[in-house]
């Protein structure tokens, strides 16, 4: 983790003309979690150096956002920058409801669609970066038991009545509302001190970062030692990777 003061974690963002080639996979897999609006359009494309002005201002954004992230939350935005190796900027105009992703099985890729603020950016990569963790300590720690997919699924009450969570989803939204509930906390967002877009979790993160701890400490025989809080750690921080 880096001390105050100290560089910022490098963030790595695509930018070869040929990476819609070749993160394809990745930008289907992700297009396909999407709404059926979405199948018509096809996958999510990435802005490149090619696409000139939309991709340099895009990356303006992303440093700025990186600076504000660091200036209200350091400790933890570091700790979670550590986990993202490359960010793909979405072409808004192709990018549907897609807001940032993880696609869980490219790891330590994290997309995102062209910001229009730097508090947008800031709010993408504590999102994500908490699920990037998660799944980096699902790696080298236990976080959960040898039976936990016979653990009954949980109902987001926020989400349609058919959404249904497995244990490790779950966890992973547990884990990044409380990174985001904390980020929010620290940026004073309930005070209005940053005006955030209509799709913003921070106004709702402390609250949806309540609902699953219950429901969690109940699936105590399914969790491994190392879970995230509320069981073991300070909240909004996961045990470190050795």
């Amino acid at each position: 983790m880096a001390a105050p003061g100290s560089a910022a974690p490098e963030l790595r963002v695509v930018s070869r003309p040929e990476a819609n080639m070749l993160l394809a996979a990745a930008l289907r897999t992700v297009g396909a979690g999407l709404d059926a609006q979405q199948a018509e359009v096809g996958p999510p494309t990435l802005l490149t150096e090619a696409d000139g002005r939309p991709f340099t201002s895009a990356l303006d954004i992303l440093h700025d956002g990186v600076a504000l992230a660091r200036s209200v939350s350091l400790e933890l935005v570091d700790d979670l920058l550590a986990h993202i190796t490359l960010v793909g900027v979405i072409d808004p105009q192709l990018a549907g409801r897609l807001v940032s992703a993880s696609p869980r099985s490219y790891p330590g890729l994290v997309l995102l669609r062209a910001p229009r603020s730097s508090i947008e950016v800031a709010e993408a990569l504590v999102h994500e970066g908490a699920n990037q963790k998660l799944f980096d300590l699902a790696i080298t720690h236990h976080l959960l038991t040898a039976d936990s997919d016979r653990c009954p699924p949980f109902h987001p009450p926020w989400a349609s009545a058919q959404r249904r969570w497995p244990l490790e989803q779950t966890l992973a939204a547990y884990h990044a509302y409380a990174c985001l509930a904390r980020f929010g906390d620290e940026a004073d967002v309930a005070g209005g001190s940053c005006p955030l877009s209509p799709e913003s979790l921070l106004p709702v993160a402390s609250e949806r970062s309540k609902i699953p701890v219950h429901w969690l400490l109940d699936q105590g025989d399914h969790l491994g030692p190392n879970a995230p809080p509320p069981l073991h750690g300070p909240a909004g921080l996961a045990p470190h990777p050795p």
